[in-house]
Parts: structure tokens; sequence; C-alpha cells
């Protein structure tokens, strides 16, 4: 499997969990450990630099899914899921 590809695999796979679970991976539970080493890699890799604009362009809309499943407590979600966001 080449690189794209792979990067490509994981991208869908992470889109699919937060959507799937209705939230972002957690530090705290181990069986999210890979997709959020995933997601602090690429981040990195932006600010080295390092990765293609396609990738970089891809990855701001995993992060725009990200924001919507951002919490501000343990009980709300600062946007509500329900709703669209209008941008």
């Amino acid at each position: 499997m080449k690189r794209e590809d792979q990067w490509d695999k994981n991208y869908n796979a992470i889109i699919e969990f937060m959507l799937e679970h209705k939230r972002r991976p957690s530090k705290h539970r181990p069986e999210d450990s890979k997709m959020l080493n995933w997601i602090k890699y690429t981040k990195k890799t932006i600010v080295n630099g390092k990765i293609s604009e396609r990738r970089k362009e891809k990855f701001k809309v995993l992060m725009d899914i990200a924001e919507r499943f951002q919490r501000k407590n343990q009980y709300t979600y600062l946007i509500p899921l329900d709703e669209e966001q209008d941008d």
C-alpha cells in the first residue's frame, strides 16, 4: 500500500469514527490512541511545512468536523450536534 493510500485510509477512519461515535478521539481511551497520534503527527507536519496541499486541505475538513464535537463540559457541546453550520 502506498503512503498516500495509507494516509487516506487513516483520514477516512477518523472521520467515520467521529461521525459514528459523536466524539473526537480521546487521550483518556487507549483504543483511540492510534487515531490521536495520527492527528498530532499530521498537525506537526503541517507546522513544519512537510505536507502536500491536498493533504492540508483534507485535514482542514477533518478539523472542521472535529470542531463540531468539541465539548464545553461533560454535558454539552460548543456547537449543538443537531444544528448544521452555515459556513
